[in-house]
């Protein structure tokens, strides 16, 4: 009877994330609504999601205090030589960075995440016992993740695309004149000077420009 309860109530919970994870336009709003799905069913004691994009791994990590062991278990996920990684946390985890904390590497669940045209995993420590449905509300969650990550990937893609020069890889002309507007805007607001520094170069097609 209290099992049959609880299924309804957590999959009242999904049913009403899954929503929110679906209508988010950036992955770091999806990512936090799976989160407090998650913190909702599970009471999990850690969250993490690792993506890998081209030479790029972006990690989202609740709560911080886990830093440090989970980026080993990151980087043994992803291969002996992993692209350089970019940590991030929920800006509302109310966390204080201190000391770093360690668990049971036995008890973490990780679901890879499909449909990304890359690679992706999802990472959950559950306080709560886990019951049978909850392997299947890991599944749904998996499944959205990894919908979501497409979209926001593909969303991503065109707006680079839009804003890049396809022969030198520079922000072209309107680009250019948006971010100067905002840096300028930026600049009036905190009452800080603006430097700009302009080069005319020749054969600009033949110099490689890379990411930093």
């Amino acid at each position: 009877m209290m099992v049959g309860l609880s299924k309804r109530i957590d999959y009242k919970a999904l049913n009403r994330y899954i929503i929110g994870m679906n209508t988010s336009l950036t992955l770091d709003h999806v990512l936090l609504e799976a989160s407090r799905c998650l913190k909702d069913i599970l009471n999990y004691q850690l969250f993490a999601f690792a993506v890998q994009d081209g030479e790029r791994l972006d990690v989202w990590i609740d709560p911080r205090i886990y830093q440090e062991p989970l980026s080993r278990i990151v980087e043994g996920d992803f291969g002996s030589s992993p692209p350089r990684q970019q940590i991030h946390f929920f800006a509302d985890d109310g966390q204080e960075q201190g000391d770093p904390a360690t668990f049971h590497e036995g008890r973490l669940l990780s679901r890879v995440i499909m449909d990304t045209g890359g690679v992706a995993r999802l990472y959950v420590l559950p306080q709560r016992r886990m019951m049978p449905y909850h392997d299947e509300i890991l599944d749904t969650i998996v499944k959205t993740l990894g919908v979501a990550l497409n979209n926001c990937l593909n969303i991503k893609r065109l707006e680079s695309d839009a804003a890049l020069d396809p022969l030198t890889g520079c922000y072209n002309r309107r680009e250019f004149d948006r971010l100067i507007e905002h840096h300028i805007g930026g600049a009036h607001r905190h009452g800080k000077a603006l430097s700009l520094i302009m080069f005319d170069v020749d054969h600009l097609s033949l110099i490689h420009i890379s990411e930093p």
